[in-house]
Order: structure tokens, then C-alpha cells, then sequence
């Protein structure tokens, strides 16, 4: 009988869901992408050094526009499809959707490591996604102490990361303190996702009198 006991401590989760009817609802919100791209300046994150097209600094609430409510909707039960599965407290925490922007990657773009803190969950939405396009890495956090051990196999206990090859339709997520970035597109065919994050309400600052 083996002496030793291994326990797996703090597991990470990621949800994957296949939006039905997928196809529909990205041709009604390709136009209003299209329109975004144009009246929207681009604004990644100021410590990104690859070039792609986000509206993450210059409007992440695309949530609120009529056009995405009906898939704003779809983020919001499947934030708490998660949550219920982790055994959240939902009757004493509410989720929302905090932010939602997009990001569209042409052949040679490519996203640096980032997470989205100050958030509990963070989910992709994958409108567009040709299969020679790019992948999503999603970093073991573990890793960021900068020590590695060289390893025989590779399996979920000693990985560095997780990479992800997706397909339009998916919706993936995963809580927010997990770093993602996406390799270099190689392809023509433009990659266009939705990225959004969920938190709670934020609730005004009160002091006793």
C-alpha cells in the first residue's frame, strides 16, 4: 500500500460552454462590431507591447449597448453556472457583469501576458476563430515565482500553462487572478472575441457617524 497521500490544493476551473446558435447571434453583432471598430479608438492596455485592436481602455461596456444584451445575458448565467458550482453563496454575494470590450487580432498580432484583477471571473466569448489562427495560453499562477522544476511528463499537477485552441462558439471561464495571452495569429482571417469580467455590485462607501 503507498504510504503517500496527495491532496490537489486551491484547483483552478474553467468552464467551457458551446453557445447555442452561435452563428446567429454573431451575425447580429458583427455590424455593431464593425461600427465600434470604426467610431472606437483603439486602446489596449498601456503595458502591452504586441500590436492588436481592443477597446478595453476606450470603451469596456459594450455590455450595455442593446445590440449585446441578448449574449451579455448568456456571460451572466453561465458567471453564475460557475459560481454555483464553487459553491458560492449567491443569496449573499451577486454577480454581475462589470465590463465587457473587444479584441480583434489580424495576422501578426498577438496579446501579452495579463490577468484582470479587482474581478472575479474572466470570460471569452469567440466570435471569429479561424483553427489556423490564435491560441489562448492561460498561465499557472504558481509559475509566477519565477522557479521551475524539469519534469519527465506533463500533467495537470506541474504544467506552466494551458493552451487552448478555440473555435467561434466558445465561451470560456475562469477566475480572474488566472494570466492569459494569445499566440502570434498567423492567419488571414481576422480572430474577434468578446472579453468581459464579472464582480460584485459596487455599493457606496459608508462611515459610522
Amino acid at each position: 500500500m503507498d504510504k503517500h497521500k496527495i491532496a490537489t490544493l486551491f484547483p483552478s476551473v474553467l468552464l467551457r460552454t458551446r453557445v447555442a446558435d452561435h452563428e446567429a447571434i454573431t451575425a447580429r453583432l458583427l455590424p455593431e462590431i464593425g461600427t465600434i471598430r470604426v467610431e472606437t479608438p483603439n486602446g489596449p492596455a498601456g503595458a502591452w507591447a504586441c500590436p492588436v485592436f481592443s477597446t478595453l481602455m476606450t470603451d469596456p461596456s459594450l455590455h450595455r449597448r442593446d445590440a449585446f444584451r441578448e449574449i451579455a445575458g448568456i456571460f451572466h448565467e453561465e458567471v453564475l453556472a460557475l459560481a454555483e458550482r464553487k459553491s458560492v453563496d449567491l443569496d449573499s454575494q451577486e454577480i454581475c457583469i462589470d465590463r465587457c470590450w473587444l479584441n480583434v487580432l489580424s495576422r501578426g498580432h498577438s496579446m501579452d501576458v495579463h490577468n484582470h484583477p479587482n474581478s472575479f471571473f474572466t470570460g471569452i466569448y469567440f466570435l471569429q476563430a479561424p483553427v489556423d489562427g490564435t491560441r489562448l495560453c492561460l498561465h499557472n499562477p504558481a509559475k509566477e515565482m519565477g522557479l521551475s522544476l524539469p519534469v519527465k511528463k506533463e500533467t495537470t499537477l506541474n504544467q506552466e500553462y494551458f493552451i487552448y485552441q478555440p473555435m467561434a462558439g466558445d465561451l470560456l471561464i475562469f477566475e480572474s487572478y488566472i494570466a492569459k495571452s494569445f499566440q502570434v495569429h498567423e492567419s488571414d482571417q481576422e480572430h474577434i472575441n468578446l472579453t468581459f469580467t464579472a464582480a460584485g455590485p459596487l455599493s457606496p462607501v459608508t462611515f459610522p457617524s
